[in-house]
């Protein structure tokens, strides 16, 4: 009888952990709640090539724009494409000497960035205290839905963003950016 009861609370407690994993692995956190904050500094004065990578994660830089990166200008601005499995994201990095724009005001125009007339269908989600001020934004249109990341770093104001990529896809890309 006693063999009987230990195998019984046996049964009993390996169901228990089998529902609590069933529910640890069924229930993420949203999307924006994963971004990581732990990011090296960037200086003002950081080259271009060190802050548009060849490769980030899995994702390969397909196309590269500089603009006024490099220069002494002081709203220096450069973004790159990059691709992993036909899904595109584009990565823009902007200096913008301090005090500089709030996460609030980086997101005045998420509607337009993001193809949009209005705004309608959007789902801005803003973290102006976290450790790395951050914003994330969804925007749904009929034919597609555009994803955006946008973070401050020292003088720089980067933006990661994609229409085929997915919110996952795009979290995969910023988390493995290093600044």
């Amino acid at each position: 009888m006693r063999g009987k009861i230990v195998v019984i609370l046996m049964i009993v407690g390996a169901l228990a952990l089998l529902a609590y994993s069933l529910w640890f692995v069924g229930s993420r956190s949203q999307v924006d709640e994963r971004f990581n904050m732990r990011r090296e500094p960037l200086t003002p004065g950081a080259p271009g090539a060190s802050m548009l990578r060849e490769v980030v994660g899995d994702y390969r830089r397909t196309a590269l724009d500089v603009a006024t990166l490099d220069s002494d200008a002081p709203d220096r601005h450069g973004s790159a494409h990059y691709d992993v499995e036909g899904h595109d994201v584009t990565l823009d990095v902007q200096r913008v000497p301090s005090p500089g724009p709030t996460i609030e005001q980086l997101f005045a125009d998420f509607a337009t960035r993001a193809g949009g007339d209005d705004a309608a269908g959007t789902v801005i989600r803003l973290h102006p205290d976290a450790e790395t001020p951050y914003g994330y934004g969804v925007y749904s249109a009929p034919t597609y839905i555009y994803y955006e990341f946008t973070w401050r770093n020292g003088d720089w104001v980067l933006r990661a963003s994609t229409r085929d990529a997915g919110s996952e896809g795009l979290l995969r890309f910023v988390n493995n950016y290093n600044f």
